[in-house]
């Protein structure tokens, strides 16, 4: 079980937010300028398997950016440096979605792009400074209309799987997998026969820490997030991890080891909008004006079950602190350094981020 009383220790005793003026002053706060804007997906991950994970920014298109251009910002520990252009891959967004994960098991991020459409992946493999040029795979997938993606090491073997759910009557609530294995994916294979309810939310990560990523899953009706841990063939009928979930503020969900335990933990990022920042009318009304207050949450697996979610970062990018700097438009986590998560918000360019005060205690 995790406390995180512990993480407050490193602030003013009237105060619960960890942010400090001196990360600013210190420059460490500010971890990249002019990087991002206008990107529509951002990725922190391990690209040249230094264990530091790097910025990416994908586009389709965007002024002085190349369409389809992608652009890597390496890690130098503590801050990223001078973006690069490592790929330019043209894509139609809203049929085709870029993913990121280790597909060969080099240990290098490689950039993934999949057609829903036409049942095919694209993958660009990293070659430790970029990405090669993109390869396609077909997908069979018996049929099965494809809803949504994710790669991630389903069987443990170091390289990242291919998993994701289909919609249609005949295979409702069912999850499939094309594991990735001799430069191929295989056929489709059901891993889990019919979640058994409504899910609205739904991830990936290792939640018991035993090498094979498992599916979470979120019922805004119950109020539930149940998890369904992979035996490293299948996944095994889901368990309630978290009960009476408050989803007021309809947050950002995200899947991390924050605590670098071995196991990940739910990431909960109460998403700040402009309309809640500056239309006062939204103030104090119930039902009205739901965006979130700056705060990311953590709630820490210990293999069974999350502990109920606890603050470690307040007001992060709230103008009171920063000057009115515009909302963030996008909210993502990762280790710059290998070995401490780091909270990280874009807005307008700037990537904003707080490190995790250290891990958590044990008992």
């Amino acid at each position: 079980m995790c406390h995180l009383i512990d993480l407050f220790i490193f602030c003013p005793k009237k105060r619960r937010d960890i942010y400090s003026t001196l990360y600013a002053k210190e420059g460490i706060y500010n971890r990249q300028d002019y990087f991002g804007d206008k990107a529509d997906y951002l990725f922190l991950k391990d690209v040249n398997g230094d264990g530091m994970d790097d910025a990416v920014a994908v586009y389709t298109s965007a002024p002085g950016v190349g369409p389809g251009s992608v652009m890597l910002s390496l890690s130098n520990g503590e801050t990223f440096v001078e973006p690069k252009l490592a790929l330019t891959h043209r894509y139609q967004l809203g049929f085709v979605y870029p993913l990121m994960g280790d597909v060969n098991g080099d240990g290098l991020s490689d950039m993934v792009y999949i057609d829903f459409f036409h049942q095919r992946l694209n993958v660009a493999y990293s070659n430790g400074i970029s990405f090669d040029s993109a390869i396609e795979y077909r997908l069979n997938t018996s049929g099965g209309k494809i809803n949504e993606s994710y790669l991630t090491d389903l069987n443990g073997d170091e390289k990242d799987d291919l998993v994701f759910y289909m919609p249609d009557a005949a295979n409702t609530g069912n999850w499939f997998v094309c594991y990735s294995k001799d430069g191929e994916f295989s056929k489709a294979e059901l891993i889990l026969d019919n979640l058994k309810f409504k899910s609205d939310q739904r991830l990936w990560g290792d939640f018991n820490g035993d090498g094979f990523s498992d599916l979470i899953a979120f019922n805004e009706t119950t109020k539930v997030w149940s998890v369904a841990l992979s035996n490293g063939d299948k996944l095994l009928d889901p368990k309630v991890w978290l009960s009476n979930f408050d989803n007021a503020q309809q947050p950002v969900f995200m899947v991390y080891d924050a605590d670098k335990n071995g196991k990940d933990d739910l990431i909960i990022w109460n998403k700040l909008t402009h309309s809640d920042m500056f239309n006062k009318k939204y103030e104090g009304k119930k039902g009205i004006g739901k965006d979130g207050n700056c705060d990311w949450l953590v709630a820490c697996s210990d293999g069974n079950k999350f502990s109920s979610p606890k603050p470690y970062i307040t007001n992060h990018l709230l103008p009171s602190y920063k000057g009115n700097t515009p909302p963030s438009e996008f909210g993502i986590i990762g280790s710059l350094d290998g070995e401490t998560s780091v909270s990280m918000v874009l807005s307008h360019g700037k990537w904003l981020g707080v490190d995790f005060p250290g891990k958590l205690a044990k008992t």
